[in-house]
């Protein structure tokens, strides 16, 4: 990422050094990044409709780190260290958020903006509200347990011996989901960044 960034501008030697970059260059290296780990939650989609049940059980982990890391990457892109618990924490917030359903979504929105106007934001250890799950994001969970059904279910409908249609079902699913939470992610980050620049 540094190396992208620095092709841009080659002044900048670390992730705090990102701030120096336009907002419209800064997208650019998000998109880079949403690009690769929706590539990696579509690959890792499909290879989870192949098969047993190993695969099928490591899906929700692997899903959770894909997209967790992915919204990490869009906060140093956009010129946020996520090595303190503040970081680490708003990363986590922006997660749940995104999972939100689109309905919900807007108060979460408005939950984060809050924090990013507080003075909690200068403070390295996270002081704010902790809780991240709640019944709300219960839909999330069981969407991935309908696309974890659908899986069993067509992975014996086989295409020359391969199961084709559980493949493209996790593949398809798991794109999706990656999608809407980097997108989610991307804006707020801008938001946070532009917030930032004009105080």
């Amino acid at each position: 990422m540094i190396l992208s960034a620095r092709a841009l501008n080659e002044n900048i030697k670390e992730i705090s050094d990102l701030h120096l970059l336009s907002v419209d260059q800064l997208h650019y290296l998000a998109d880079l990044q949403t690009s690769k780990h929706r590539l990696y939650s579509f690959l890792q989609g499909g290879v989870t409709g192949t098969g047993g049940i190993l695969l099928i059980g490591a899906d929700i982990p692997l899903q959770t780190i894909l997209n967790l890391r992915s919204i990490q990457m869009i906060s140093m892109c956009y010129g946020f260290e996520i090595n303190n618990p503040y970081e680490m924490m708003t990363s986590l917030k922006v997660y749940h958020a995104a999972l939100m359903p689109k309905h919900l979504q807007y108060n979460q929105w408005e939950g984060l903006k809050e924090e990013i106007h507080s003075d909690n934001q200068m403070n390295y250890f996270y002081e704010g509200n902790e809780d991240l799950a709640d019944v709300k994001s219960l839909e999330y969970i069981l969407k991935q347990i309908a696309k974890l059904s659908a899986l069993s279910l067509f992975k014996r409908k086989l295409v020359a011996g391969i199961p084709v249609v559980s493949m493209v079902i996790g593949a398809a699913s798991n794109y999706h989901s990656t999608r809407q939470i980097t997108e989610f992610a991307n804006k707020f980050y801008q938001y946070r960044l532009i917030t930032e620049t004009t105080q």
